[in-house]
């Protein structure tokens, strides 16, 4: 690997391209192995179906849903079985319904998934150990799974986020916060920004970077420290605000990442010529920008065939009653209003994005060329607004006058008070969820002037949105749907599944020996 006065390259990313190898040498065993599990198409096909059923009503990025499947069987398995899970066990489970592929597992793998179990397990089985730890103990070990899964994918994503971290810190600035807490908070941003990182990402990530020196032993008996300082990182609103400061720096780093994904070895000469760096760019930008706003479209009907399915629900079982037993008749039109309407707007407000054009390719190009070369961007501050106060006041009266305009269009509708907090409750969840799926669109757009129609609708759409973000994190595991799944469903479907894979392979032994 050359170094930077003569490759040209800083050392993060010296770093970065380092950190690949040992992980693609492990990729290459696994690929090397074959698959070792007997897999029944019929089983497969029932499972997947129920996973396709199952994230149709749990809407979740779809980066986050194997990660989130290898938790929830892990959750069942020690929790609703009351069992010990294993390696081929769970990936048994993860082939069937077809989040892995049957030739990918094999003895190495099953091997490297029963370390990283029993290395967690040992976490669990502590004696003081509570039960908010045990939710972040399992998510650890869904996480070091999936890491075994994808080891290379994990090596990429996780050394360009510390390159991005290293590239950047000595440039992020606040006043009003200490070393230490800007730190941890410039580490998130990094992580949010660069891998759109949920919650469980993240802290897996802080997990890992906080015990990195540590032994089992350390970690079992600092467990509820480590925790408790995670949960304080990941609740602090200073990284939201330095991921959205970072958004040009993070398209960057998204760049270099896929250059380092797929050239390999081969990055570090694409890496160090401009002009190799501004071919690599547009191709992958006009490949890249046609795949997400497939992306964009499909997340859409999915936030739309799950929203619509919780509406009728809720209109069925809460709404409709009301109406009928307490207030004594029901009014349609409104009933109608609250189940259609607010699927309709979803699907209406992600059908169509814009797609950024050639001079936003160039301004990538620049960033780029000046991140691998010169290494610290911009400089960042971070300031406490003196006039929060004044502003808070501002926000919340305009806050209130939108929301009050709202209720009183609905009395206007003949809205009941059931009928009108339902409306406004999903009112503020689509517009968050519209934001979500259209942010994707932006995610490639380096920074410019708003024009001031655009200007206009963030302004007014604001408060709605906020409201719909703090009810998504606030009330994001009460899903009553997911609950009946996991909780009465899910479990026997599997007991049932299990069984009849075993009792497959003992007919077929049966079988085998007739001849």
């Amino acid at each position: 690997m050359e170094s930077l006065h003569q490759g040209g390259l800083t050392q993060p990313l010296e770093s970065l391209l380092v950190t690949i190898d040992a992980a693609q040498a492990v990729d290459l065993l696994h690929a090397h192995e074959g698959g070792s599990l007997e897999i029944s198409k019929v089983i497969s096909t029932a499972a997947g179906f129920y996973e396709k059923v199952r994230y149709m009503v749990d809407y979740r990025e779809e980066h986050t849903i194997r990660r989130s499947a290898i938790e929830r069987i892990l959750r069942r398995i020690l929790f609703i079985q009351n069992s010990r899970p294993t390696g081929e066990l769970l990936l048994q489970e993860l082939v069937e319904s077809k989040y892995v592929t049957k030739e990918l597992v094999g003895p190495q793998m099953i091997a490297e998934v029963d370390a990283v179990l029993a290395q967690y397990l040992v976490l669990l089985n502590g004696a003081r150990i509570q039960t908010r730890e045990m939710r972040h103990v399992v998510s650890f070990a869904a996480s070091a799974v999936d890491v075994v899964l994808s080891p290379v994918s994990h090596a990429i994503d996780t050394g360009t986020a510390e390159a991005f971290y290293a590239t950047v810190r000595t440039s992020v600035s606040n006043p009003s916060a200490s070393s230490v807490l800007l730190d941890m908070q410039t580490y998130c941003a990094c992580y949010r920004a660069l891998l759109g990182s949920d919650d469980q990402m993240l802290a897996y990530a802080l997990w890992r970077h906080a015990t990195a020196a540590l032994t089992p032993e350390q970690c079992a008996q600092q467990l509820s420290a480590l925790i408790l300082s995670i949960e304080h990182a990941l609740k602090d609103e200073m990284q939201w605000t330095l991921a959205r400061r970072l958004k040009d720096e993070a398209i960057f780093f998204r760049v270099i990442r896929e250059i380092v994904r797929e050239k390999g070895s081969g990055a570090h000469a694409v890496l160090s010529d401009r002009g190799r760096i501004a071919t690599f760019t547009h191709e992958f930008l006009d490949k890249r920008l046609s795949l997400e706003q497939t992306r964009i479209q499909r997340s859409g009907v999915r936030a739309v065939m799950y929203l619509l399915m919780t509406k009728l629900i809720l209109v069925a079982v809460v709404e409709w009653p009301y109406e009928h037993f307490i207030l004594g008749s029901v009014n349609y039109v409104p009933l109608a209003i609250n189940a259609l309407f607010h699927p309709l707007l979803l699907f209406g407000l992600t059908r169509r994005v814009g797609v950024p054009g050639s001079e936003n390719t160039e301004a990538i190009v620049d960033g780029v060329f000046q991140i691998v070369t010169r290494g610290a961007p911009r400089a960042l501050t971070v300031r406490a607004n003196r006039q929060a106060g004044i502003f808070g006041i501002i926000y919340f009266l305009m806050t209130l006058g939108l929301f009050g305009g709202v209720a009183a269009l609905l009395q206007l509708l003949d809205f009941t008070i059931v009928g009108g907090a339902l409306f406004v409750l999903f009112l503020a969840l689509v517009m968050y969820f519209a934001f979500r799926v259209r942010y994707r669109a932006a995610q490639w757009k380096v920074s410019a002037e708003e024009t001031g129609v655009f200007f206009v609708w963030q302004l007014l759409a604001l408060p709605i949105v906020r409201a719909g973000q703090w009810l998504s994190r606030s009330f994001s595991s009460i899903n009553l749907i997911v609950v009946v799944m996991d909780f009465i469903l899910e479990t026997p479907f599997r007991l049932l599944l299990n069984f009849s894979h075993q009792f497959l392979l003992y007919m077929r032994e049966q079988a085998d020996g007739v001849y």
